[in-house]
């Protein structure tokens, strides 16, 4: 009897054994996967810096090697009258001042068709550097789904597409063939990663959020809560929705409030890939010019406006303006310059001598890694079944369960085509600065005046107007194409592409300010005989819904205007109401939901209730230090959230 309950004990100590060891294999084997993961990670963000700044010093040398030329240009004009130059017989209907003049129209024609090529050829230079750093950082190219080169379609593009065909030459230099062969044999050695073009089907939308799907999933969504109850049990509105609710009245829906402008879609007359952003112009030599240079020029003194001749110079073209953008988009200083250059994303505004557009250089890569665990997690409840929660990842060709790896912020397959703002890749811009601080395009003739390259925060946006070199075309490229020419979302004069009507029905709903808009944010609300009311017992909150919006409720607050439930994450504040309040000064108190709860209501000490759409005041947000810029960052010193730290160059 006794040996067999030894030999009972003995089998649960093995059976226990097993399933330590068990547990001990799976975790092993997560681990190996996690450890793939970052190690990718870290890898493309790698590749990613390394081909983004690779095409910029490019981009820098091509503008050098353009403001070289356009000097010789200058040199050349001053010294026309000496005989430097080889020519031919003159020609004798001509009178010597006109003979001369004609030789040094040549010789400057065929000084810009010299820079035309540079501006074709010389951005293709960096987009094969950029391949080229982005493999020596590990990554390996890859093929497409259809067994065909990434970017092999635009090579199929530039053989036959009209687009290209009826621009047979610039400035004499016959572009096609060489721009083509060109991208033809890097698109053959294999694209690691993926660069910012200036190409056809990609619009500057305004309002921004128009160009990304988001945007009408989140309608969507928010219209089926509203159908669902009335008031509605609602997700948050902070997403790509809230511009168009908080910042948008009744007013700035009527007529055609959207702007969906494809002039940086026309062939640049360049490089698509990595484009300078320039053009060819006589020397707009006035007054106003003459007295700017004169400033740059100190004790020396510029040549009077009568004393030169019209020569072609390379110039900058109007899209590495931000005059140009201001007098066009009505948002682009809330949405673009501030970010870029005021502090929204740097603790300190932009130097003077930076601020332009112009071009920037932007890679994104991926890594496909081999996971060893079978299995992948799906859905974020920790209350569902194993069953649910854990599904067999598919490897249909019997090879290693292959993932797609991006960077350590977002993957580059959740990233929208259209957007021009934050995208998980890797941004570059080129640095350059006339005398005393003056931003080069102080002058419009381009002068060899790079010296630098930097990255950029990445979640700084884009250059206005640029995106990522791609030739597909979705279902929300057709309808912002098509809404670009309609002049109303109700009276419409032509239907919407086939099946983009779901578009169209989204933005219906979304200019529906009593039935739809209302619900996020409602501009009839009384914050102030709200706050008197609930002050002094603001718990009441979690149960009374009374005052939420509805259809009769119109004076109701939205989603954004309710009452916000913040979570303790200190679990030693338990209970605490009277808390310091780092905003505003002073005392601020906590209602919770019940003494042992961890979900508490803020009234402020201005007293004041905390909304959805405001941060818990209650919350010492540390940052390190340092004062916050003026754009949409938040400002203050270590008191709330910190705009961040970037580059010092700039």
């Amino acid at each position: 009897m006794k040996n067999r309950r030894n030999k009972r004990e003995s089998g649960q100590v093995l059976l226990t054994g097993l399933v330590m060891m068990l547990i001990i294999l799976l975790a092993i084997l997560l681990l190996f996967d996690v450890h793939s993961v970052i190690r990718a990670k870290y890898k493309v963000e790698t590749a990613n810096q390394a081909a983004a700044l690779a095409a910029a010093e490019w981009q820098k040398e091509s503008l050098n090697l353009l403001g070289e030329i356009n000097l010789i240009k200058a040199c050349e004009t001053l010294l026309e009258s000496e005989d430097h130059w080889p020519a031919a017989s003159p020609d004798p209907s001509l009178t010597p001042e006109e003979a001369r003049a004609k030789l040094l129209r040549e010789r400057i024609g065929l000084l810009t068709e010299m820079q035309v090529r540079v501006s074709f050829l010389g951005p293709l230079v960096g987009f094969a550097a950029a391949q080229q750093a982005a493999k020596q950082n590990g990554l390996t190219p890859v093929m497409n789904a259809d067994n065909t080169l990434p970017l092999e379609d635009y090579v199929q593009l530039l053989q036959e597409n009209w687009r290209y065909l009826q621009v047979s030459d610039v400035r004499n230099f016959k572009w096609r063939i060489p721009y083509l062969n060109m991208v033809s044999d890097i698109v053959s050695q294999g694209i690691v990663v993926y660069p910012n073009a200036r190409v056809a089907n990609n619009p500057i939308v305004e309002p921004g959020g128009l160009a990304k799907d988001a945007l009408y999933q989140e309608i969507m969504r928010h219209r089926a809560e509203i159908a669902a109850a009335d008031p509605p049990e609602q997700s948050d509105w902070h997403g790509v929705i809230y511009p168009f609710v908080r910042k948008m009245s009744d007013a700035d829906y009527e007529g055609k409030w959207w702007n969906i402008d494809y002039s940086m879609s026309e062939f640049p007359h360049e490089s698509e890939i990595f484009t300078l952003g320039v053009e060819y112009d006589s020397s707009d030599y006035d007054e106003n010019t003459r007295a700017t240079i004169q400033t740059l020029l100190g004790n020396r003194n510029a040549y009077s406006v009568t004393d030169l001749p019209p020569v072609q110079f390379c110039v900058y073209d109007k899209f590495w303006y931000p005059d140009y953008y201001r007098n066009n988009y009505t948002d682009y200083d809330d949405n673009h310059y501030s970010w870029w250059f005021e502090a929204g994303v740097l603790r300190q505004p932009v130097k003077p001598q930076y601020i332009y557009e112009g071009p920037a250089a932007y890679a994104e890569s991926a890594a496909n890694i081999n996971l060893v665990s079978r299995y992948a997690v799906t859905g974020d409840r920790r209350s569902a079944d194993v069953g649910r929660r854990f599904v067999r990842r598919r490897d249909p060709e019997g090879g290693g369960y292959s993932r797609r790896i991006g960077t350590r912020r977002a993957s580059s397959a959740n990233a929208n085509l259209v957007e021009t703002d934050y995208r998980p890749g890797a941004i570059a811009k080129v640095l350059g600065e006339l005398g005393q601080g003056a931003p080069p395009i102080t002058l419009p003739v381009i002068l060899p005046v790079f010296d630098n390259t930097t990255l950029t925060p990445t979640y700084m946006p884009m250059p206005y107007g640029f995106g990522v070199l791609r030739v597909t075309n979705s279902p929300l490229d057709r309808f912002l194409n098509w809404l670009s020419r309609e002049e109303s979302l109700f009276a419409y004069g032509t239907s919407p592409p086939l099946g983009t009507s779901g578009y169209l029905e989204a933005l219906q709903i979304l200019t529906d300010g009593p039935g739809f808009r209302c619900y996020g944010w409602n501009p009839s609300w009384n914050a102030s005989a709200f706050d008197s009311r609930y002050r002094s017992d603001a718990a009441r909150l979690f149960t009374d819904r009374s005052y939420v919006y509805s259809r009769s409720n119109t004076g109701g607050a939205g989603w954004l205007q309710e009452a916000q439930e913040f979570t303790l994450t200190n679990s030693a504040e338990a209970g605490i109401q009277e808390v310091e309040d780092y905003v505003n000064g002073g005392t601020a108190r906590r209602f919770f939901s019940s003494s042992n709860s961890r979900v508490y209501i803020v009234v402020d000490s201005k007293g004041h209730i905390v909304t959805n759409d405001e941060i818990d005041p209650t919350v010492h947000y540390f940052t390190g230090g340092g004062s916050g810029g003026s754009g949409p960052g938040f400002n203050g010193t270590q008191d709330r959230p910190d705009t961040q730290p970037g580059p010092p160059r700039i």
